[in-house]
């Protein structure tokens, strides 16, 4: 909640409640993984990974160089 909703860094959060960052990432990654894991069981989900993909192609197109050729 202190991450996400209030907007503190993990540093932030990880001083706050007297903890590592390192707990603080991998805390942030579980609830994460249990929200998907709630989507996807709900059947929700499935309209987020195509999205997703979209996405990731989308990106991995803008990502590639240009095909000029230098003379």
């Amino acid at each position: 909640m202190l991450r996400k909703v209030d907007g503190l860094s993990q540093r932030d959060v990880a001083a706050e409640m007297g903890i590592t960052e390192d707990t603080v990432e991998k805390q942030l990654a579980k609830g994460m993984r249990a929200i998907a894991d709630a989507l996807f069981a709900r059947g929700i989900g499935a309209g987020i990974a195509r999205l997703e993909r979209k996405l990731g192609k989308r990106h991995a197109q803008d990502r590639q160089p240009s095909s000029t050729t230098s003379s």
